[in-house]
């Protein structure tokens, strides 16, 4: 998570907004995630560009 998202969660808490830092909580959690699956197809993709290029074409050398 984020620092704002931290940051807005302990607000809520200290305020007694239970509810909403529940759903701060829930948020950053899913927002994270989302980097991560976005993080991992980049590298799927790096990944398989750097496959495509070390495979051997087939011609003699």
């Amino acid at each position: 998570m984020s620092s704002e998202i931290a940051k807005e969660i302990v607000n809520s808490i200290e305020a007694g907004k239970l509810d909403t830092a529940k759903d701060q909580v829930f948020d950053g959690i899913k927002q994270k995630a989302a980097e991560t699956i976005d993080m991992k197809r980049v590298e799927m993709q790096v990944d398989w560009m750097n496959k495509t290029q070390e495979e051997p074409t087939g011609e003699a050398e």
